[in-house]
């Protein structure tokens, strides 16, 4: 069977630190029919030098520029510019193995799948970037249903290329574009999670990091439960906590539920939970201001 052009999509912004090791590790595989679109979001750093730097080297790496920032725009401009019948993502701050590609497409092509999404592994490995690695593992947990998952994660997602040209992701969403493309693309396919085909990922490795990645994780599932009111039925981190007054009892819950668990991990869920809890007020309160509600 032909092996499809798959045209892997990488947004980056101010990515210099990492991009050149993600680069590396995606021109190095063992899959041989794919090109590489890496999307320059308007950085201010020597972002687009690498890009240059790599596309000397390779010719099928090509250089997009978009000047509009934003997480969804960036890949919505890689994804039209994309000419491959399978669309493969991951970000600028991850490390995937040389059979990435390899084993992301092969259920898409032998299995007649149209989605999948492998797992991923911390890159560093302090106190807070282990613990948000064991939250990204409940949370995948949570979301399984035998061979499938209920959720997205494009730093390690392939699909087929006109049903993602469909769908898009929201460009008006500058955080949880993942989880909205999850509950848009239900409507058509399932995702089929593969455990094993993992990448490697700069998770939050700091006090302020983690809390600053939930506050804004929590603001914008608060904007995204306006768009889909039926959330909570989808996202575990929302389901009791997706209206102000539920808040104290979610907390509660919480606290009880961390009874018996090392103390540092109840540390961590501690600095997370209260992220959380001022990050959905602040979005909650936000849409009442502007009467949305």
């Amino acid at each position: 069977m032909t092996s499809p052009l798959v045209s892997v999509v990488i947004p980056v912004h101010n990515g210099e630190k990492t991009l050149r090791k993600c680069l590396e590790s995606v021109s190095n595989q063992t899959y041989g029919n794919y090109s590489i679109i890496v999307v320059d979001n308007n950085s201010s750093d020597g972002t687009k030098a690498i890009i240059q730097e790599f596309q000397r080297k390779n010719p099928n790496l090509s250089y997009i520029f978009e000047p509009r920032q934003g997480r969804a725009i960036a890949r919505n401009a890689g994804i039209n510019s994309a000419e491959g019948s399978v669309i493969a993502m991951t970000d600028s701050d991850c490390i995937v193995p040389e059979n990435w590609i390899e084993e992301l497409v092969a259920p898409i092509v032998h299995d007649k799948e149209s989605a999948v999404m492998g797992f991923e592994y911390s890159l560093a490995g302090n106190f807070w970037a282990g613990n948000v690695q064991q939250d990204e593992n409940e949370w995948v947990q949570r979301n399984l249903e035998g061979r499938y998952v209920n959720t997205i994660d494009s730093k390690n997602f392939a699909i087929k290329a006109p049903l993602m040209k469909k769908l898009m992701f929201d460009a008006n969403l500058k955080r949880c574009i993942d989880i909205d493309l999850a509950l848009r693309l239900g409507e058509f396919s399932r995702v089929r999670f593969l455990p094993l085909v993992k990448v490697g990922h700069l998770h939050p490795d700091s006090f302020w990091k983690t809390f600053a990645v939930n506050f804004d994780k929590a603001y914008w599932h608060g904007k995204l439960h306006r768009k889909h009111k039926k959330l909570g039925l989808v996202s575990g981190r929302l389901s009791e906590i997706s209206s102000v007054g539920k808040i104290p009892l979610a907390i509660s819950r919480k606290i009880s539920e961390t009874a018996g668990m090392p103390l540092r991990r109840r540390f961590f869920l501690l600095v997370r939970g209260l992220a959380w809890t001022m990050g959905l007020v602040w979005s909650r309160a936000e849409g009442l201001l502007a009467g949305r509600f």
